[in-house]
């Protein structure tokens, strides 16, 4: 973009003060010079910042909390939108990037998405995209066709869960997986779990293997660590090494994530001579141990719902 005529709003930050950084001490010169001696930016009035961010000569920017700028700001000086934070509910997003499509806009808008692939924020955006289309039809079948309300709930559940089937297998269909491959039936039982997951409302990432199978963002963007082992007929998961040594798993990934709590999923059972241990260590590293029972109780909640 060259530097003549254009204005920025950089989406970032919390669910804190509207302007950010709201510490004065934080203050880059720029935000200094607009706030005066003595004054933070609360108690600035919203004409004297907007005026300053119009008046300055070539390009500026003006950084705001996305959940904050959604209600109440006519920027439309601004034409390009920049969300570097993202969130959950993508309308959200799209109130705070109408901050610069208001009335009396004269410029086209831009709006800009910082995505990599292979990354969380590569899963958030791909199911942001996906509510977005979701809401789309069903105001598109629900305006233009006679379709029934139930027609329409179906056509939602399509475009929320677009590369799954209308299912998830029961636990005795769980029970029966079986392949000569060891390897191939532990992925096809992490491809229910992540099913499972998703449905559930989680963002999935599968993280490198160093013994973690996946990280869930809940939706409050708490990281969850899941080991995910699948035993043929639903009998006791008997590797004890593997339960033993979930913790120590769990610290090998302490450098790239923030993990809040873990899971260890089986459609077995855990056997009784190791209930005393698995106590201990959920006591101990807020570790849920997750047999084929409480995996019913997943399935059985997805399915009445």
């Amino acid at each position: 973009m060259d530097n003549k005529n254009n204005y920025a709003i950089i989406m970032a930050g919390g669910v804190g003060s509207r302007f950010w950084p709201s510490s004065r001490s934080n203050h880059p010169k720029q935000f200094s010079d607009i706030l005066g001696p003595g004054k933070s930016l609360i108690q600035q009035t919203y004409d004297r910042f907007l005026k300053k961010f119009q008046a300055e000569n070539g390009f500026s920017a003006l950084v705001l909390s996305p959940r904050c700028a959604g209600m109440g700001l006519n920027l439309q000086e601004a034409n390009h939108v920049l969300h570097l934070t993202r969130w959950w509910n993508p309308a959200v997003e799209d109130q705070a990037t109408c901050r610069a499509y208001r009335t009396g806009q004269k410029k086209n808008v831009y709006v800009y998405y910082f995505v990599a692939e292979h990354t969380f924020e590569k899963n958030l955006h791909d199911r942001l995209e996906i509510k977005r289309t979701a809401r789309k039809n069903l105001f598109d079948l629900s305006y233009t066709q006679n379709i029934s309300e139930g027609d329409i709930l179906k056509e939602m559940s399509k475009e929320l869960d677009p590369e799954t089937d209308s299912g998830i297998p029961s636990l005795h269909e769980i029970d029966a997986i079986k392949f000569d491959n060891k390897s191939q039936q532990g992925l096809e039982f992490e491809k229910i779990i992540r099913r499972i997951f998703e449905k559930k409302g989680y963002v999935v990432e599968k993280p490198t293997d160093r013994g973690v199978d996946f990280i869930f963002y809940d939706e409050n963007y708490k990281q969850i660590a899941a080991q995910v082992k699948h035993v043929h007929g639903g009998k006791d998961y008997g590797d004890r090494n593997k339960l033993m040594s979930f913790p120590e798993v769990l610290k090998s990934y302490s450098r790239d994530y923030n993990i809040d709590r873990a899971i260890f999923i089986t459609n077995g059972t855990y056997k009784d001579c190791h209930q005393a241990e698995l106590k201990r260590m959920r006591e101990e590293h807020n570790i849920e141990w997750i047999d084929r029972y409480k995996l019913a109780e997943l399935i059985e909640d997805l399915s009445s719902n």
